[in-house]
């Protein structure tokens, strides 16, 4: 009806389990930038001016399903947004907004909240409720006719119409009551005939976690096949200096809800659950039920089966998981495939491996420069030792090296020849410097790359292709003075065609962004931009820290400059000198 008269339409949903099951449906988080946690002080994350925004702008109307589970100061971040992107003076902008849902079901959630609590976060609560006019449904479009008596009966259970016994306890029909095995009755024919896919379509709710751990692994225990165990790694975030310190087995040993298990045990076929959404446009929300169809060292394999994405692969691999609420105090991290087993709670909102390195990780010689890890030392002993160091952090945290046969930097080695590849365009200069080792075969060493200056983009070719080598452009006789500053080295010159120099034209055409020598000499940033970087190992320098130290302190002006920097520099001096 909306589209028929060319409005546009955009649906929401407070969940993503009910988002997917809407015509390009989204979480209320996702459309409107909603934090998470909600909380009074919140507001969204999208700016007024964002290209979010714009699209905001030119939505007519909002379907919001599960809207009773929005919390009052939800709808009010809403308000503020809608208004902010369309017209101020009108509620939500003037935009449509169609909220559905029952407040007989999930109401908002709120840890440690009494009665009063949580009916004061209700949206029937927020001063813009009396804006909205309510509509009634009457008829459940979906309930079958032999299952009419029993919605009726749970519609009068809502309603609070069902008689209470001498205990003030509802009794529930015979009907709905297990005499037998819960599992067997609820499971057993998917187990024995093996037909895992059919459990999706079933559940047993608990009131604890404690029980649903329980039932979840007496279920596992009936699934063919051996268990495989993964452990986390446990840790507290930003604690502060002096704070309590918390041991690695007491950090195991906790065990919160949204977070998984230090000790996880899965099998092939085992049913898991998704708690947060993690790309709702390919299924992945929470709620999503999938079956673990392979268990790797890193990854876990499994198969969506509910939502329109039923029957895709997916693959889950270990993360670091905060948790939202703690029982110690702080913030918790654990280091976890984001799983419990069946009934369990997936947390992909922090999706990332966290390894550190940096200068503060014990580490020497190693440094991270973008996403290189760089590593040295002083020799090569040392220089393999702090290699091993970072490559047993990586694999103390699940990843794996893969050796690749591409081109990567090679280290300098005075031994063998070395290649000089240039070239030059009117933009820029490029060149590389490689190894040529003993079976011909090639490796760089570094590469490097600048515009020209408004001085040298006037340089005539020859000009411009000496200033490659960092040969300054003379008056008269250049050729001569060419020469005379290459005749100290050992070298021979060969060309080569542009389709044979692929490398150095190809940054002569794409150079890195630079103004003058003179400015870049003095700008860190520039420079930086700029740099090449020399990877050089040595086994045996002519000279060590040690050395430049006890020539320090034999130069008079040196030992001077070195006390007056451990002490201060004095208010008078001896001689002008000084």
């Amino acid at each position: 009806m909306f589209t028929g008269k060319r409005c546009k339409v955009q649906c929401v949903a407070f969940t993503g389990i009910a988002s997917i099951l809407l015509p390009h449906g989204r979480t209320s988080h996702k459309i409107f930038g909603l934090r998470v946690p909600l909380t009074p002080d919140s507001a969204s994350s999208i700016k007024p001016n964002s290209s979010k925004a714009r699209q905001l702008a030119e939505i007519d109307i909002f379907l919001m399903d599960e809207a009773p589970m929005l919390p009052k100061y939800g709808l009010q971040n809403i308000d503020q947004l809608l208004r902010s992107v369309g017209n101020p003076d009108l509620p939500f902008g003037g935009k449509v907004m169609v909220l559905g849902g029952d407040f007989r079901q999930c109401l908002p959630v709120q840890p440690r909240a009494n009665r009063s609590e949580l009916l004061d976060l209700s949206i029937k609560r927020c001063s813009l409720w009396s804006l909205f006019k309510t509509f009634t449904l009457e008829e459940n479009m979906r309930i079958q006719i032999d299952q009419q008596q029993f919605a009726n009966y749970l519609l009068k259970l809502g309603n609070g119409e069902l008689p209470l016994n001498n205990m003030d306890e509802i009794e529930l029909p015979l009907s709905v009551i297990s005499t037998g095995n819960l599992i067997d009755e609820v499971f057993g024919n998917c187990l024995v005939s093996e037909r895992y896919d059919g459990m999706k379509d079933r559940a047993i709710l608990a009131p604890l976690n404690k029980d649903v751990d329980k039932i979840n692994n007496d279920i596992d225990a009936k699934l063919p096949g051996e268990y495989k165990i993964y452990y986390s790694n446990d840790s507290v975030k930003d604690q502060h200096e002096g704070a309590l310190e918390f041991t690695t087995e007491f950090l195991n040993s906790v065990n919160i809800s949204d977070l998984p298990p230090h000790e996880l045990k899965l099998k092939k076929k085992s049913l898991i659950m998704l708690l947060r959404n993690l790309d709702v446009s390919e299924g992945l929300c929470n709620g999503v039920r999938l079956i673990v169809t392979s268990l790797c060292n890193n990854i876990v394999k499994a198969k969506i089966v509910t939502g329109e994405q039923s029957g895709k692969e997916v693959h889950i691999p270990r993360i670091t998981l905060d948790s939202s609420k703690s029982q110690i105090g702080c913030t918790m991290q654990r280091h976890q495939f984001p799983r419990r087993k069946l009934f369990s709670k997936i947390d992909l909102a922090n999706a990332y491996q966290q390894v550190r390195l940096d200068e503060e990780s014990g580490i020497p010689g190693m440094t991270v420069f973008l996403d290189d890890i760089c590593i040295t030392g002083r020799d090569m002993d040392e220089h393999v030792h702090n290699l091993r160091a970072v490559l047993t952090r990586l694999h103390n945290a699940g990843l794996r090296i893969k050796l690749s046969n591409q081109r990567v930097l090679a280290h300098y080695d005075a031994r063998l020849p070395l290649v000089l590849s240039v070239g030059n365009s009117a933009y820029g200069p490029g060149a590389v410097l490689v190894h040529r080792y003993p079976d011909g075969s090639e490796r760089p060493v570094c590469y490097a790359s600048r515009t020209h200056n408004d001085a040298e983009k006037s340089y005539n070719q020859l000009d411009k292709e000496a200033d490659k080598l960092d040969m300054p452009q003379t008056a008269a006789s250049r050729l001569q003075r060419y020469a005379s500053r290459l005749v100290a080295h050992d070298y021979s010159v060969e060309w080569v065609s542009t389709v044979e120099n692929l490398v150095a034209d190809a940054l002569s055409r794409l150079p890195l962004s630079s103004d003058a020598r003179a400015e870049r000499a003095h700008s860190d940033i520039t420079r930086a931009e700029a740099a090449s970087y020399l990877h050089y190992v040595e086994n045996e320098l002519p000279i060590s820290y040690k050395d430049i130290a006890d020539a320090t302190k034999c130069d008079p002006v040196l030992r001077k400059n070195y006390r007056y920097i451990l002490f201060g520099w004095p208010q008078s001096t001896e001689f002008e000198s000084d």
